[in-house]
């Protein structure tokens, strides 16, 4: 309960903003401290304290209201928490910031390592455990010891080509083939490599390539075709620059195919080599 007063009571605090001036005070009590102050009469209801360190005073004790006493699941420490600070998904579990993501990155590994047979060899080797586990599609991870083992497998191979979408370029090359009524086969599985069209008649593998992507892989390519020549393979190479437009690609592959049909196949690199190499 407050009274109100016109005048400036001697030994009291005087609470009011100097904007409100020479306005009727009132006397209040301090919620914090317990002792009297001044404070206008139309500002009554905004203060509840004589001062501002007992408005942080009280804050803070209005904070620590409703605590408890925990154990962290990490170290083992036991630390407060507020109530208040348990809400959107926090649970309290841990005593610092340290804690939790030391738990996050432990969850986060990979679990340890179990013994598994090769499906291919037979021979036995270490993977991680969940790669024994079916994936969404149902076909389960880690089931051979080496990727020669992998290549060697059929149904891989199947499925790997059945996922490969043709370019715009490798679908002029099958128009080619198709016309000419040449038996091929789409990204057929060579070893560990899979061209874009494979002639098993004549031993010839047909690649059109993109410039960009190919020169990043120079080396690669090169070694892919000494493997593909020596498994007795002639490799044959077309560039997108070179089938710029659909009818200059009609043109220049259906030259090719004829070629090979005469007996005449060659080896061709692409083109895109020399420049990488004089670069």
């Amino acid at each position: 309960m407050f009274s109100t007063v016109t005048e400036t009571e001697v030994g009291l605090p005087d609470r009011t903003p100097t904007k409100a001036g020479n306005r009727p005070r009132t006397v209040k009590q301090c919620a914090a401290c317990g002792g009297d102050f001044l404070i206008a009469a139309s500002m009554a209801d905004r203060y509840t304290t004589c001062s501002k360190s007992c408005a942080s005073e009280r804050k803070r004790a209005a904070n620590h209201r409703g605590t408890e006493d925990r154990t962290c699941e990490r170290c083992g420490a036991r630390f407060t928490v507020r109530v208040s600070h348990l809400k959107g998904g926090r649970t309290g579990a841990y005593c610092s910031n340290a804690c939790r993501l030391a738990a996050l990155n432990a969850v986060s590994r990979q679990p340890p390592a179990a013994t598994a047979n090769c499906r291919i060899c037979g021979e036995s080797f270490r993977r991680p455990a969940c790669f024994g586990k079916p994936d969404a599609d149902g076909k389960t991870r880690g089931v051979y010891c080496s990727r020669l083992c992998m290549w060697t497998d059929d149904d891989y191979r199947k499925r790997r080509a059945a996922k490969h979408s043709p370019t715009r370029l490798e679908k002029w090359l099958f128009e080619v083939l198709d016309a000419a009524g040449v038996e091929y086969e789409k990204f057929a599985t060579v070893g560990r490599y899979v061209p874009d069209a494979l002639l098993p008649q004549y031993r010839v593998i047909l690649e059109v390539d993109g410039v960009v992507w190919h020169r990043k892989r120079v080396a690669y390519d090169k070694q892919r075709d000494v493997d593909l020549t020596a498994a007795g393979y002639t490799v044959i190479h077309f560039t997108d620059v070179e089938l710029i437009s659909r009818p200059r690609a009609h043109a220049l592959l259906s030259a090719a195919v004829a070629g090979i049909q005469a007996g005449q196949a060659a080896y061709r690199p692409a083109k895109l080599w020399k420049v990488t190499d004089g670069a």
